[in-house]
């Protein structure tokens, strides 16, 4: 139900931006206390994992949700 109620609302460039940020400084984190790591905010995720079963479910879950709302899973935002 909530997916059908949210599913034409699109964030805003600014709140976009804002997600962004914060999934970087997360993944920023985890890199620093080398601890993997799956987020997802409104506009952007981020992932650092080399070895954890749970953070590759939910990053594998997140794709089956990226492919069904026509979002590449290989999108880099945050390349330059």
């Amino acid at each position: 139900m909530i997916e059908l109620i949210t599913e034409n609302i699109k964030p805003s460039k600014a709140q976009t931006d804002k997600a962004r940020e914060f999934c970087l400084k997360v993944a920023n984190m985890a890199d620093e206390l080398g601890l993997p790591v799956f987020i997802v905010t409104d506009g952007a995720s981020a992932t650092r994992n080399t070895d954890c079963d749970a953070v590759r479910n939910a990053r594998d879950a997140h794709k089956v949700w990226e492919k069904k709302h026509g979002i590449s899973s290989t999108h880099d935002w945050n390349k330059k």
